[in-house]
């Protein structure tokens, strides 16, 4: 599904068989397995000894890097997927899995609570940080290439302020 490099090491998520491969990033050889997943989809590290794992199970895995074990689990949206930390907050994509989400996670990352639920529009995909701090989210919205339907939604670029968690631009 996706791959995290940290220090020396790759953490290579495998969603369908519900686990992290972890591997010497220069060599490729095996460091360990990690399980106790459901299915996981991106790694967002916290600090030298903690990462997030999104997890469509509808949780946020919390991770011990040093002994690459789960500790924990956060509740998210349905079909959590990608995540950006800001400052002490994680961002957390409710993409809706197999289904529709419209919704972010915020997370505390000191001490691992949900702060807020933020709506926005249909399949929130991507995010970053600009320069001046601000929050970029682009929602993909609902249906297919080639495949119209009456209820599919645009897809929309938003705007949140970390200092107010609320979007302030819908483009």
């Amino acid at each position: 599904q996706s791959i995290t490099l940290y220090k020396d090491n790759a953490y290579i998520i495998v969603n369908n068989a519900s686990k992290i491969e972890v591997v010497d990033a220069g060599d490729f050889t095996s460091v360990t397995t990690i399980t106790g997943l459901s299915q996981p989809r991106y790694m967002q590290v916290i600090n030298n000894k903690k990462a997030y794992v999104s997890d469509w199970a509808g949780v946020v895995q919390i991770l011990n890097l040093e002994s690459n074990l789960v500790t924990g689990t956060i509740p998210a949206g349905t079909g959590p997927e990608n995540m950006l930390k800001a400052g002490e907050y994680v961002y957390v994509l409710n993409g809706g899995g197999f289904s529709i989400d419209s919704t972010i996670t915020i997370i505390n990352s000191s001490n691992d609570q949900v702060v807020k639920t933020l709506e926005v529009f249909n399949r929130p995909t991507g995010i970053v940080q600009d320069i001046a701090g601000n929050i970029w989210v682009m929602c993909s919205g609902k249906g297919f290439n080639g495949w119209p339907a009456a209820d599919d939604t645009e897809g929309h670029l938003l705007r949140i302020n970390p200092a107010t968690q609320e979007i302030d631009l819908d483009i």
